[in-house]
């Protein structure tokens, strides 16, 4: 079985906690298997976070990064941290300009089940 991890910052998401739910829950490629919120920190703030794990059945993860890559359009983000068994990456927003960062694991917000 196949998953990705998912940190997704809630900061200047156009969508509140449960619309995140629905739309992560029903996304076309995806079946979400868990998930919970948490307060997690960006640039030094604070920031409400959407922890997840989807199955995914694609044979490529560069797929998946190309999901989450348009995905932070959808949310309005710079990016989205993601884990596969493959990769550790920031999916970028294609419109993004600013500086570049790195994955960084003591950042990242692994799936726990509580």
């Amino acid at each position: 079985m196949k998953t990705v991890q998912v940190n997704l910052g809630m900061n200047n998401n156009p969508m509140n906690e449960e619309e995140v739910l629905n739309y992560m829950g029903t996304l076309n490629g995806y079946r979400l298997m868990g998930y919970y919120f948490t307060e997690k920190e960006f640039e030094g703030n604070p920031e409400p976070t959407f922890v997840a794990i989807l199955e995914y059945k694609y044979s490529s993860d560069s797929k998946v990064l190309a999901d989450f890559e348009r995905l932070c359009s959808v949310f309005t983000q710079e990016s989205i941290a993601i884990v596969t068994n493959k990769m550790e990456v920031l999916a970028f927003n294609v419109n993004y300009k600013g500086g570049g960062y790195y994955f960084n694991r003591k950042f990242f917000e692994y799936f726990k089940i509580k």
